[in-house]
């Protein structure tokens, strides 16, 4: 599994900060449960690039990942702060369970930041995450910013990054159309992909690609986190500890009957059990996201 992680596009809304801090994370600590890691192990640095540097997102202490920076586009310090760290886990064992994860605002103003951060990815070895909903706009969004990473690269005679593309927030209407068209899921979006660019266009972006996946509509789960928390925050208790559902709401009654504790915490206890038990939905999918970006082959 690689250990850098760059989400990139040039626009906006296409889901982005929720790959970056919300399903990257749950993958990696899924990784490392298949390893038999302890999740002491485990370290996710997590960079915040923005134009306007406007993102709120403060975790608790203690979260398994660490904001190391949130960056401005126009700030020189960028690449150095990094160049800095990506350099240390390029000499990293590579079994330490070590991770970067950069989240780079969309919008035209970052144009000049994605340039930056493909250098420095085809440099590095780093995985490009370029999501896009199955809309037009999205599609078009998404070849715009594979262009330019091809650019970038053309210019610069490296080898090419592995850039996968994402199609986000997979809902149960685009299964039913999927069906409806005697498609299997995956070949419908790559012809939705297709009736959007135009077939020439189509065959340009499969050549730039390492791969074509995809993600499920978890809106629903990721609507009810705290401000303070995402996902990985929930479920590191069930999983490290193979807390059981069952254990943990009996563990909740027996706090509540020998503290002196009120029916509003029981019930505000008991929500986030259930809500952490929906996140482990989640990291469920996560085994599939890191087997299909690992077994991606560059064509």
């Amino acid at each position: 599994m690689k250990k850098v992680f760059f989400t990139m596009g040039t626009k906006g809304g296409a889901g982005k900060s929720k790959i970056t801090t919300g399903f990257l994370p749950l993958a990696i600590l899924h990784n490392a449960y298949r390893k038999k890691k302890k999740i002491g192990d485990v370290d996710i640095k997590l960079f915040l690039v923005d134009n306007n540097n406007s993102n709120d997102l403060e975790l608790k202490n203690g979260s398994l990942v660490s904001i190391n920076g949130k960056l401005k586009t126009d700030s020189n310090n960028i690449i150095r702060n990094l160049k800095e760290d990506i350099q240390e886990f390029v000499l990293e064992d590579e079994n330490e369970e070590h991770y970067i994860l950069v989240d780079i605002g969309g919008g035209d103003d970052t144009i000049r930041v994605l340039q930056e951060m493909s250098k420095l990815a085809i440099k590095n070895d780093i995985a490009i995450i370029v999501p896009f909903f199955l809309e037009n706009e999205f599609i078009l969004s998404m070849k715009q910013t594979v262009d330019l990473l091809h650019s970038t690269q053309s210019r610069t005679s490296s080898t090419p990054p592995d850039i996968y593309i994402v199609a986000n927030k997979i809902n149960k209407d685009v299964e039913v159309e999927a069906r409806e068209n005697e498609m299997e899921l995956m070949e419908y979006i790559k012809n939705y992909i297709k009736n959007a660019l135009g077939e020439v266009e189509y065959d340009s972006l499969e050549d730039r690609i390492s791969g074509l996946t995809m993600l499920k509509d978890f809106s629903d789960v990721f609507g009810r986190l705290d401000d303070e928390k995402i996902m990985v925050d929930y479920i590191d208790n069930f999983v490290f500890n193979d807390t059981t559902y069952e254990t943990a709401r009996l563990e909740l009654q027996k706090k509540y009957k020998e503290g002196n504790h009120s029916k509003e915490w029981l019930r505000e206890e008991a929500e986030e059990i259930d809500l952490a038990w929906d996140c482990l939905s989640v990291f469920d999918e996560s085994v599939g996201f890191i087997e299909d970006v690992e077994n991606l082959k560059k064509k």
